[in-house]
């Protein structure tokens, strides 16, 4: 492939690009998958405005990066939450935020958005991405704003790390649970899970059955917006016990859930004695699904039926199993109880690139006490965090190559 035929386009919605090509580009990713990222436009909080960065070989479309500019201080919860974690609200007393931030990575959920195609070989994707990160710096600091990464997996962050910026801060954002579907039947899961104890297969049955005991009846309903509002209660009120955010969900996303398609969103619902006890998104994409959000009552009767676990860690086990699903990601918390059913933590990296010098000195301050801050708390729970070194020698060798290849080709181009 002639790597001097790529060219860039910048769109606005996901809406102006070809649903197959992107596809291609996104696989199996929930968050970024094409219909998802319609209901992110549409019905998602924060005054965040889409920014998708496509690059093209003649017409076929080899990589992108999901981007939103997001340029209101009153809605900046958003990017700041997820580096300054629970001093996000008193940092913002003295007017600390990041804001105006060019970021990269989902508004909701977790994943890597810059894509590429992953049948192109390795020197072209490596000229794509430094000229993909390069048009994003760029962009950012003609519009005065700082570049933030998040949620990328070590894989994603490994590649894509020699064409960062070279004065990018590093930290890593909470791990997410996941598991991967090994078994034929439901029944053959909980017995697996002797490995985590020779009782918790005995546990984990009486916490399905005693659901079923309390009449709590779980039911994945195609049009939820009958109980949009019970559901918004949920999801706001476990949001606040839990989280330093506010709920990201306009009124009109069970309308846009139900534009998309029961194929790709489903909402269980978790009812007892027509009473409506919790309420859980799940999305599809290919072999793989994701929960992004979970809200559950605090009634009394939610936690003698094990609402949470199964509704959070059962339903979902059980969703993937019944339809053919391999990986299952199940959120950012509660990592000791989901391990003992089988779990695993995936560990999830950040890069920032303040807009400022001094803002880039003062970043590098806080991610590093930003590490050993998460790390501690981390390892109480038995998580071990993604260990982020400082730039070995070898990245940079790569990152000033790629630096000069890119120049070469550029004055070339240029002659």
């Amino acid at each position: 492939m002639n790597s001097g035929a790529l060219s860039t386009r910048l769109e606005r919605s996901i809406s102006h690009i070809d649903a197959a090509a992107w596809s291609r580009l996104s696989g199996a990713q929930p968050y970024t998958n094409y219909r998802w990222l319609q209901v992110v436009e549409e019905a998602i909080r924060g005054g965040a405005s889409a920014r998708y960065f496509l690059h093209y070989s003649d017409d076929r479309l080899l990589g992108a990066a999901v981007t939103y500019e997001i340029r209101n201080a009153g809605e900046s919860h958003i990017v700041d939450a997820l580096i300054f974690g629970r001093v996000t609200r008193l940092f913002a007393l003295f007017g600390i935020s990041i804001c105006p931030a060019l970021l990269c990575g989902p508004l909701v959920g977790h994943g890597g958005c810059v894509l590429w195609d992953r049948e192109i070989d390795e020197p072209v994707r490596t000229q794509l991405l430094t000229r993909l990160m390069g048009e994003l710096k760029d962009y950012a600091a003609s519009q005065g704003m700082s570049l933030v990464f998040t949620q990328l997996p070590p894989n994603e962050a490994g590649v894509l790390e020699p064409a960062l910026p070279a004065e990018i801060c590093r930290s890593h954002n909470l791990p997410i649970s996941y598991i991967d579907i090994e078994w034929e039947t439901f029944s053959d899961y909980l017995s697996s899970l002797s490995a985590s104890g020779k009782n918790m297969p005995t546990k984990a049955r009486r916490e399905v059955r005693f659901a079923a005991k309390s009449n709590l009846e779980c039911v994945n309903p195609r049009d939820v917006s009958g109980d949009w509002h019970e559901i918004q209660g949920l999801w706001e009120q476990t949001q606040r016990r839990h989280s330093w955010s506010p709920s990201p969900y306009k009124s009109d996303f069970p309308a846009s859930l139900a534009r998309i398609g029961h194929d790709v969103s489903i909402v269980n619902l978790a009812r007892t004695d027509d009473r409506l006890l919790g309420a859980a998104l799940l999305l599809v994409s290919g072999t793989s699904a994701a929960g992004p959000v979970i809200g559950v009552s605090d009634d009394v009767r939610a936690r003698k039926s094990f609402t949470y676990f199964n509704l959070a860690i059962y339903e979902p086990i059980r969703f993937a199993i019944e339809n053919g699903l391999r990986r299952v990601y199940l959120g950012a918390s509660s990592y000791e109880l989901k391990r003992r059913r089988g779990c695993s933590e995936l560990p999830l990296r950040m890069y920032i690139w303040p807009r400022s010098r001094p803002g880039r000195i003062l970043m590098r301050i806080w991610c590093w006490v930003h590490r050993r801050w998460t790390g501690n708390a981390l390892g109480r729970q038995g998580v071990l965090p993604d260990t982020l070194h400082a730039r070995s020698r070898a990245v940079e060798r790569v990152r000033q190559k790629n630096r000069g290849d890119f120049d070469r080709e550029t004055s070339q181009n240029s002659a």
